[in-house]
């Protein structure tokens, strides 16, 4: 990208080198030849710019371009040079607030007051003009001038990264009407995490974070907890700028600096009350919460009897079903202990117990590694859990559901222990919209496609929004060799979240098909950027296949020996074992390709059957030479 950058700004500037780069953005070293200055030129990635659009991106930073504050990093230019978006601020010499962090942790309270004003004043000006900052971070607070050891008054707090900002007014139009969550999800306010409007109070909750990490040495997790001996009237301050609702909060973020800085504070005991707020696991959930989780699911909980009066154990149950949404090895460890803290509060509360069968279920299912969890352990320990949540409360649809999932990795080569609960499931609750997708789900998996699509229509008529609905929708539709009607599922879920790891898979196979190499190009660069765990072997092997489809078999080779490499014969998931087949097919190696299916143990798992009968990548093992792979 930097060449193509140097030669597209070669008239204003000179592009010297990389700076860093980000999820959303890459940040280069340049020199403004017109005014001879050094600056940093940002320039958004591409996925992130096709999917905002040039006019709402452009638009939208002109606004943001007029603010003039001294603790404000300034924005110099901004446009689209050879189709790449970028803006121009200034090159602060200094350090961020991250890497301050990084060296220095806790922070002393006076420099954290220092921050918090300058910050404060930064926002607050902003906010009287309309704009919402939407990303304050570490990150984004730069410390000009400062070095380690430097006096306090020889440096001052930049905030930066204003260019993602918003006007208030804009509501759905701004960025993430386009589905981009713009913010980071360890300091979003719980309002922004869902879609909701946000006003200059979601900055005032990113700043209580910020000012928590500095304090107490890492972002609040859950409910806050004060575990350096801070002055009652610091933890009284954050605990109101960390309430769940924007109106508990500080009306602005000067009033907020003002209480940092008051030695004592009146008694604000309504500020302290249990905080049910979404901390960075929750947010994730809070985000999920359009898609993996639910309305239907919100609504069946609040007439269930399966949940606990302990409101500490409720928001753990909150924070383990928001890290099992995510579908992420170090989440899934977490998801554990929180469920098992909301046992040990309450061990009557039978969602908590299906939600560590669940998690520990998901665990073993992709594969990840739980630290002194052995694989058999967790199957064991999700079968009990699930079975206990059914002693508990059989009359929530949550728990039948959860103990079907869990019986797909207890007889993982049948479905008939799975359709039977899942039945259990609906007759409790026929409008649950996540039973109706499990339902369609395992019709699948028994290669039953017109039950299927009954049971994913009934899905999204109930939840719509449903992510993991929309991407099976997208794949459903790709092993029905349809895939013009599968990438707009695929579309349609990575417009809801662009980071969902199993819409981009299918986004990327879906746009193979239908011949478009540049549209799959640029899904898989984006699967690339969010695969973990097991299923890094997933692109390496998409980029094998795509290779090989545009005639480069040196290239597709050197692929599918990257993804081999990242696979262990001995711990091989079906997906591992699914597409390395389709690797190295594609590679020409279709003896390799066979040893790794055959490698995959129980091979009459059915999920793992549903993979060799459909995929088009697999066609080839109908051939009478290969036919006793594949299970009736």
């Amino acid at each position: 990208m930097i060449e193509r950058l140097r030669h597209a700004l070669r008239d204003r500037y000179h592009v010297e080198g990389l700076v860093g780069r980000g999820g959303m953005a890459t940040v280069y070293r340049a020199v403004d030849l017109r005014h001879d200055r050094v600056v940093a030129i940002k320039v958004m990635n591409p996925d992130f710019a096709e999917t905002v659009g040039r006019d709402r991106f452009l638009r939208e930073i002109r606004v943001t371009a007029g603010l003039s504050h001294p603790h404000i990093l300034a924005l110099y230019d901004s446009g689209d040079a050879d189709g790449l978006l970028f803006y121009v601020m200034p090159f602060v010499h200094g350090v961020s607030l991250r890497e301050r962090l990084a060296k220095e942790s806790p922070i002393s309270l006076d420099d954290v007051r220092k921050i918090v004003r300058e910050v404060a004043g930064a926002l607050s000006y902003a906010s009287s003009r309309g704009i919402v900052h939407r990303d304050i971070k570490p990150e984004n607070i730069l410390l000009a001038g400062y070095s380690y050891g430097a006096p306090h008054e020889s440096w001052n707090a930049l905030v930066a990264d204003f260019g993602i900002a918003t006007p208030t007014g804009t509501g759905a139009e701004h960025l993430t009407g386009t589905g981009i969550a713009v913010g980071s999800v360890q300091y979003m306010s719980p309002e922004q995490a869902v879609g909701e409007r946000v006003d200059h109070r979601s900055d005032i909750w990113a700043l209580g974070c910020v000012v928590y990490e500095m304090l107490e040495g890492a972002p609040p997790r859950g409910v806050p907890s004060f575990d350096r001996g801070l002055p009652r009237a610091v933890v009284r301050t954050l605990s109101r700028a960390l309430a769940t609702d924007p109106a508990d909060r500080f009306a602005t973020a000067l009033e907020f600096a003002d209480a940092m800085d008051a030695r004592t504070l009146a008694s604000a005991s309504r500020w302290m009350r249990p905080l049910m707020w979404a901390s960075a696991a929750v947010v994730v959930a809070a985000v999920a919460a359009v898609a993996a989780s639910s309305t239907m699911w919100r609504r069946s909980l609040a007439r269930s009897p399966a949940l606990t009066s302990d409101t500490l154990a409720l928001a753990l149950y909150n924070r383990g079903r928001a890290n099992v949404g995510t579908r992420n090895a170090s989440n899934m460890t977490e998801a554990l202990s929180q469920f098992s803290g909301a046992i040990e509060r309450d061990s009557n509360f039978a969602l908590a117990w299906a939600g560590l069968a669940r998690a520990a279920q998901m665990a073993v299912q992709r594969g990840f590694t739980v630290p002194g969890r052995s694989p058999d352990s967790l199957i064991a320990l999700a079968l009990a859990a699930s079975q206990r949540a059914v002693t508990l409360d059989s009359s929530a649809s949550e728990v039948w559901l959860v103990r079907a999932r869990v019986m797909e990795s207890v007889e993982p080569t049948s479905r008939t222990a799975v359709l039977n609960d899942l039945r259990r499931a609906a007759a409790v609750d026929p409008t649950n919209g996540e039973v109706w997708f499990a339902l369609g789900r395992v019709r699948e998996e028994v290669l039953d496609s017109a039950g299927a699509r009954v049971a994913y229509n009934k899905a999204f008529a109930l939840e719509p929004k449903r992510l993991d609905l929309l991407a099976w929708l997208a794949l459903h539709f790709l092993w029905s060799g349809q895939p013009a009607v599968g990438i707009k599922w695929a579309d349609s879920a990575l417009a809801i979240d662009p980071t969902y790891e199993l819409a981009r898979n299918a986004a990327v196979q879906l746009a193979m098909e239908l011949r478009d190499w540049r549209l799959a190009e640029q899904h898989l660069l984006a699967l690339q950027r969010v695969a973990q765990g097991p299923d890094r072997v997933v692109p390496l092997a998409h980029s094998a296949r795509l290779a090989a489809l545009r005639g480069d078999d040196a290239t597709a080779r050197r692929a599918a020996a990257a993804a081999e490499a990242l696979a262990d014969s001995t711990a091989l998931t079906s997906h591992q074992a699914v597409f390395l087949g389709q690797a190295f097919s594609a590679a020409g190696d279709t003896a390799r390709a066979h040893r790794w299916l055959t490698a995959f143990s129980p091979r009459g798992d059915v999920h793992f059957q549903l993979h060799l009968h459909r995929e088009p990548a697999l066609a080839w093992l109908r051939d009478p030479r290969y036919r006793a792979l594949l299970f009736p």
